[in-house]
């Protein structure tokens, strides 16, 4: 009896543990769970999770899994992803990042999908494979941040010239910041100074960020530029439908800015793609003119292939579904009940969709939107 005792007791400790580390057993087929409590949001609405990628791994889970995150009676499937890649816009994710475990949804927040704060627990369990994981195997990992990886410092700095449509050659550049893009940085800047850009509009921080970057690089052209007060600084939401008034703002930085532009945000891919396919669109590009402009970026940090069947997943599972809200502006409030694996994406007119998403949704003037097409095509450079 003191033996068994002493046993009970064993397991009792065992089982606290386990409950300690954040791993629990429940249902009558022993499902696997981890239990976390959210500690706090960061700035793109993402809750930080109090557990780990091994926790998750004792329970099976592996990098492209489908787990269903559930809080009370509201659940959300999430996929396991690294570092913000390969995840479907508007669909949620589990991310291990710097040693954090962050639950959210792409693109999209997260406490519009499920009542969510602080000190809730929330019960993650492993429920399959999802579906674009194992298509997607370049853009599913970490980007390299070698140059030597890449075939230019163009396509490494993710710097270019906007040119599609009738944009006058000159007049708009795009890139990573030439600040906060790590060793892209230096890169990015001498392509500035080399075509003699004249001002920036940095959308992912705040003037006093970029104040203490400019302290350690005074000598950067964007620094000199700063100094000179020509660049805006301003952090926009990477979710730009869900933020009409910030588009507004981007546009109005648009219009005041004088000379030739630069436009930029950490990695100059998702806010900096969305903003120059309304300016591409204004200007009379093609759909399929701004949507390749938008993959190329994609393409340069993970090394996908134009037009592979890798290069469509991505279409199906992120651009398209970011297109298509311009022109269905009306169901940004419906975007969790959207079935967006049923959709079927059709091309449209981007002059005309942008301008009604810009007077009707954004809420700018008409003749201040005619304003950006007359800029854009050269009137006053």
């Amino acid at each position: 009896m003191q033996r068994n005792a002493k046993i009970a007791v064993i397991l009792t400790i065992l089982g606290v543990l386990i409950i300690g580390m954040g791993v629990s057993y429940a249902g009558d087929h022993g499902d696997k769970t981890v239990e976390a409590e959210v500690l706090e949001f960061d700035f793109f609405h993402n809750a930080k999770l109090d557990t780990t990628f091994d926790d998750l791994q004792k329970i099976g889970v592996d990098y492209g899994d489908d787990l269903l995150a559930t809080l009370g009676d509201q659940s959300l499937v999430a996929v396991m992803a690294r570092d913000y890649n390969g995840i479907a816009s508007y669909e949620g994710f589990v991310v291990w990042k710097n040693s954090e475990i962050m639950f959210g949804v792409f693109n999209y927040q997260l406490q519009k999908m499920m009542t969510i704060k602080e000190g809730d627990v929330v019960t993650i369990s492993k429920i399959g494979r999802n579906p674009y994981a194992d298509k997607i195997p370049n853009y599913s990992k970490k980007y390299s941040s070698d140059p030597d990886d890449f075939p230019s410092m163009e396509v490494f700095s993710n710097f270019r010239m906007v040119d599609e449509g009738e944009v006058t050659p000159g007049l708009l550049y795009r890139s990573a910041s030439p600040w906060t893009s790590g060793n892209r940085a230096p890169y990015a800047d001498e392509f500035y100074r080399e075509n003699g850009v004249d001002c920036l509009i940095c959308m992912d921080a705040s003037y006093e960020t970029i104040a203490k970057y400019v302290d350690e690089h005074p000598d950067y052209y964007a620094s000199e530029l700063f100094k000179q007060g020509k660049v805006i600084c301003g952090e926009y939401e990477t979710l730009i439908h869900s933020f009409p008034e910030q588009t507004k703002k981007f546009m109005d930085t648009f219009l005041e800015s004088e000379g030739s532009i630069g436009i930029f945000c950490k990695l100059g891919r998702d806010r900096t793609g969305l903003y120059c396919a309304i300016l591409e669109g204004l200007a009379g590009a093609s759909y399929q003119e701004i949507r390749d402009d938008y993959m190329e970026s994609i393409c340069n940090y993970f090394g996908i292939v134009k037009d592979s069947e890798e290069y469509k997943v991505i279409l199906d599972m992120y651009t398209n579904r970011e297109f298509f809200l311009f022109n269905h502006y009306e169901q940004v409030p419906s975007i969790p009940n959207i079935k967006w694996r049923d959709l079927e994406y059709i091309e449209y007119d981007p002059e005309a969709v942008f301008t009604k998403y810009l007077i009707d949704y954004v809420g700018m003037d008409a003749d201040k939107v005619q304003a950006v097409k007359d800029k854009l095509e050269g009137m006053g450079f």
